[in-house]
């Protein structure tokens, strides 16, 4: 899947309209009016010479998308020192946003413990964005896929709702309701913990339990020590989990046959 972002965002500190948070939600066959959301809240600070210098030239090519995009007028939702909030441009749900960090950093491989201080304020800048705009009731998740498409490391805000015209795939499915979707407070966890055996997950169950099975397993841990020991992801693992696996619904036990029977359930659940 491509996480491209919109340029058609106006530039400045605007508020959203009804219809640009309507497009950018790309959702279903229901009517403009039942789909209209508060105006988003934007908050931008102006970019200095040495932010732009830091981040490097731009680059080309759709893996690069995300590194360009959070340089370009206009596209920031939010942004502060360490961190930049956008809008995706393909939105898997009816709200659904990225959080990029200021620094390079291409993957989760290369997050250290020394990196715990950034998620920590990417985590509260998604949330404070969240409740600002008056989503909290949406239900939210806040995390990155553990072997991303695309490069520049970017945290998913993403509505548990799943209606939206972009959602395609089976892939696209499972990218986002197996463990290859790692919740940011997990890997906080990890990155802050001298023991990752000891670490506790803070998600409900059941996911609880199977996050803790990604570590007890070894499919994800820390190698090294210190404050350069970094994430390690068994990539071959979780790549095999975007793939293969039953259209469970995540918001109860069934299981659709196809994504047209997936979306059409879901839709169900949004009209309850």
């Amino acid at each position: 899947w491509r996480l491209l972002m919109n340029d058609k965002r106006p530039s400045g500190k605007r508020k959203l309209s009804d219809a640009a948070l309507v497009s950018l939600s790309s959702s279903s066959s229901t009517s403009p009016a039942e789909l209209a959301e508060p105006a988003i809240k934007t908050s931008k600070p102006a970019m200095t010479a040495a932010t732009v210098a830091s981040k490097g030239p731009v680059q080309f090519g759709w893996q690069n998308g995300l590194k360009s995009a959070m340089q370009a007028d206009g596209q920031a939702l939010f942004s502060d020192d360490v961190c930049v909030i956008i809008a995706d441009k393909y939105p898997k749900a009816r709200h659904h946003y990225l959080v990029l960090p200021k620094r390079q950093i291409d993957s989760l491989a290369q997050l250290q413990r020394s990196d715990a201080s950034m998620l920590k304020r990417m985590l509260a800048a998604a949330e404070s964005f969240i409740a600002e705009n008056n989503l909290l009731p949406k239900g939210f998740r806040f995390g990155f896929h553990a072997v991303p498409s695309m490069s520049q490391l970017h945290m998913h805000v993403i509505s548990q709702d799943f209606v939206s015209t972009c959602l395609k795939t089976k892939k696209h499915w499972l990218s986002f309701t197996t463990e290859f979707f790692l919740d940011c407070s997990l890997l906080l966890q990890l990155l802050e913990s001298a023991d990752s055996s000891q670490v506790a997950s803070t998600v409900e169950e059941p996911r609880q339990h199977r996050q803790q099975h990604l570590i007890s397993s070894g499919r994800l841990g820390i190698r090294g020590s210190g404050h350069s020991a970094s994430l390690a992801i068994d990539r071959a693992w979780f790549s095999s989990l975007s793939k293969a696996g039953e259209l469970k619904c995540n918001q109860c036990a069934r299981v659709a046959k196809n994504m047209p029977d997936l979306k059409a359930h879901l839709a169900g659940h949004e009209r309850t």
